[in-house]
């Protein structure tokens, strides 16, 4: 370069540039608060994946969201944080969506959701700034993607690198706006996989902040003829506490979602398949007992009470008691036998 005060310039911000790369790790230790769209379920500046089969009701679900985002009513239970949405619809025709958004005394004109049925790819660059603009314009902290296939440019999501590129500028945006993004998506066939899983190539999951993989069943039993209802059941997995675990709701119309709440004792009883784990726990409905009182009731040998403790421990139905006396107690979960905290000791 034959400019030298052009040169200095360049090499003091090469310079400026290599110093921002790499950062000391007490900036990761900073706590950082999470703030939820829906909350302890989407935290803002993540990028969601929801998927499923074909017509299982992953656009009903995302839709039902959407409205009670906008609306700042609860959904599901769970409080939400009021703000516009923005929904881009590539599959969806206005009839379609007037068909679904119908059924929701929510949808209202006055309702800050704004959908848009013109093709936006997702990669290509020039499209973030149209949403810019718009979360600019309608303060939006909800974008609706329906769906990954429809919004993308034609690349092969089948491929690892394809399928990263397609995400990566969404996700991107997200954190850079404190916005979160929720992708409709395919799940693979459960029957061959043997458990929940976004279709296509890993790396779109990977890339993800988080997934859910929805499954649904028709309910059953004899409140079911007169009130049919489905029982969803989202499959998440991600960063956090709040994002790994198994969400079932129950839900009476396409729009309508209530947390699925089963009698705790009822669950129990499905859940224990071996009669000395069910002695145990029925042993157990009094107050706390040792290991040599639960034993020697049911006769049981060491080995099989150390085995019944375990399963029972590990499917949440009976835990310790925090004591420092000995020999220690157990007694079952959610019960109010004693007002002691549960200690997660290995036995």
């Amino acid at each position: 370069m034959d400019d030298p005060i052009r040169a200095a310039q360049v090499r003091d911000e090469y310079n400026d540039y290599v110093d921002t790369l790499f950062e000391p790790i007490d900036q990761d230790l900073q706590e950082l608060p999470m703030e939820y769209l829906v909350e302890g379920f989407l935290p803002k500046g993540y990028l969601a994946i929801l998927a499923s089969a074909p017509k299982q009701g992953k656009t009903s679900l995302a839709t039902a969201l959407a409205l009670a985002v906008a609306t700042g009513t609860p959904f599901a239970g769970l409080p939400t944080q009021q703000s516009s949405v923005l929904w881009l619809s590539m599959e969806e025709s206005r009839r379609e969506r007037w068909l679904l958004l119908n059924q929701s005394p929510l949808a209202d004109p006055a309702t800050p959701l704004y959908t848009c049925y013109e093709y936006l790819p997702i990669d290509q660059e020039d499209v973030f700034d149209l949403l810019a603009c718009w979360i600019s314009r309608t303060q939006s902290r909800l974008i609706i993607v329906d769906s990954l296939h429809a919004a993308s440019s034609g690349r092969s999501l089948n491929d690892g690198w394809n399928a990263r590129k397609t995400l990566q500028r969404l996700k991107h945006f997200c954190g850079n706006h404190g916005i979160t993004a929720l992708v409709l998506h395919h799940a693979k066939d459960l029957s061959r996989t043997g458990a929940p899983r976004v279709a296509e190539n890993d790396q779109i999951a990977a890339t993800a902040s988080m997934t859910m993989v929805l499954a649904q069943a028709e309910g059953k039993g004899p409140k079911s003829i007169s009130k049919p209802y489905r029982i969803v059941t989202l499959y998440c997995s991600g960063r956090g506490d709040f994002a790994n675990r198994k969400r079932t709701f129950i839900s009476r119309a396409p729009l309508d979602y209530q947390v699925f709440d089963e009698v705790p004792e009822t669950r129990k009883r499905q859940e224990l398949t071996r009669p000395d784990d069910e002695a145990i726990v029925d042993f157990l409905k009094g107050r706390p007992k040792t290991a040599a009182q639960i034993g020697d009731n049911l006769h049981l040998t060491d080995v099989q009470l150390r085995n019944c403790l375990t399963r029972l421990r590990q499917k949440g139905l009976v835990t310790l008691v925090k004591s420092s006396l000995r020999p220690r107690k157990y007694k079952l979960c959610g019960g109010l036998h004693l007002n002691v905290q549960e200690k997660s000791d290995s036995i």
